[in-house]
Order: C-alpha cells, then sequence, then structure tokens
C-alpha cells in the first residue's frame, strides 16, 4: 500500500465534538490517511471522539477550549504543539453553536449586541485567534495548510434571524492572508453545505 502524501503531518481540528459533524469526518479522514490528529470542541464529550478515533487505530488526541477566549486558545496551541513540536494543518471548523448555547436566530431588529458578538466570536474570531496562534511556527518551518470551513449562508444569507451568523460565514469566505507574510503557507477555503 502507498503511502499518503499527509502522512505524518499532524493536523489540529477544531469543532470536532459531534458525533455526526463535519469536524469529526474531517479528522476521521485525515487520521485514515496517517495524519496524526489534534482534536478540540468545547465541551468533554471530546473525549469521547478522541476515543472514537483512537479505536479505528488513528493516531489522536484532544482538548476542551473555549475557542472565543483568547487564553484558552493559547494553552490549546501550546498543547498541541507539545506531542509533535509543530502544526502542519489547521482546519478552522468551529462554529455556530456550543454545548446548551446553541446559535440564536434573531432577526437585527431586534438583537441585542450580546447576541451579534457571540455570533462573530464563535464563528469568525475563534478562526482568527487559532490561525494567529499557529501561524508562527508555520512560518518558521516554511510549511503549513490552513483550512477555513464555511457556509453557502455566508453567500447568500438567506435564513431569517442568521444576520450574524452570515456575516462571519461571509468573512470566512473572503479572509486572505497575504503572501508576502506567510509564503509558503497556503490558505484554503472550503463551503460546506449541509443536506
Amino acid at each position: 500500500m502507498a503511502l499518503s502524501m499527509w502522512q505524518g503531518q499532524v493536523a489540529l481540528v477544531s469543532g470536532a465534538g459531534s458525533e455526526s459533524g463535519i469536524g469529526l469526518a474531517i479528522a476521521r479522514r485525515l487520521g485514515r490517511e496517517g495524519v496524526r490528529v489534534l482534536i478540540t470542541a468545547s465541551s468533554a464529550r471530546i473525549q469521547q471522539r478522541v476515543a472514537e478515533l483512537q479505536a479505528e487505530g488513528i493516531d489522536a488526541r484532544a482538548m476542551t477550549a473555549d475557542l472565543t477566549d483568547e487564553l484558552q486558545v493559547k494553552e490549546l496551541a501550546d498543547w498541541a504543539h507539545e506531542p509533535f513540536g509543530q502544526i502542519d494543518i489547521l482546519v478552522n471548523n468551529a462554529g455556530m453553536a456550543m454545548v446548551g448555547s446553541p446559535e440564536s436566530l434573531v432577526e437585527v431588529a431586534a438583537m441585542d449586541l450580546a447576541t451579534w458578538n457571540l455570533s462573530l466570536a464563535r464563528n469568525l474570531t475563534s478562526a482568527f485567534l487559532l490561525t494567529r496562534a499557529v501561524l508562527p511556527g508555520m512560518k518558521t518551518r516554511g510549511y503549513g495548510r490552513i483550512v477555513h470551513i464555511s457556509s453557502t449562508t455566508g453567500k447568500r444569507g438567506i435564513n431569517p434571524g442568521e444576520s450574524a451568523y452570515s456575516a462571519a460565514k461571509a468573512a470566512m469566505l473572503f479572509w486572505r492572508l497575504r503572501k508576502p507574510a506567510i509564503s509558503p503557507v497556503k490558505c484554503w477555503w472550503w463551503m460546506a453545505v449541509i443536506v
């Protein structure tokens, strides 16, 4: 069997707590390609997900973190670098909801600032904080892959009450890292569509 081009690389995947979510599916696929996988979510259920991956023979580790909290993101990045000394792939998948705190669907005229800010923090700021935390190591090594998971809502904004979520996902679609600042780190934007 031929080795995968990803064999031996290290990936940090956020938002991998749901057993049926995109984050876990990405972590599983990367792990099956020989990538060592570090997963995170905002609740302790991430330990169940890592156990599932390990049961499949995937080299996986997990840590709970609130990615809207700058200090917790720094602690996560430090933890993620410990076992292998690097992060080659960052998948910014976290967003939408946290256990016990679903995304609020509120019309703009009725939305308070706290609701707006919470949605932006979950769906955009979390990706900024994680990217900022791992980018220096990628730049130093001259290698890295960053994947932002977005939504069709970022392009269409068609669902009533999702203006904050739509604004955050639109920002994810159009967020660019300037080449001189990160070369040769590459950034991809994937749109995740759940049917």
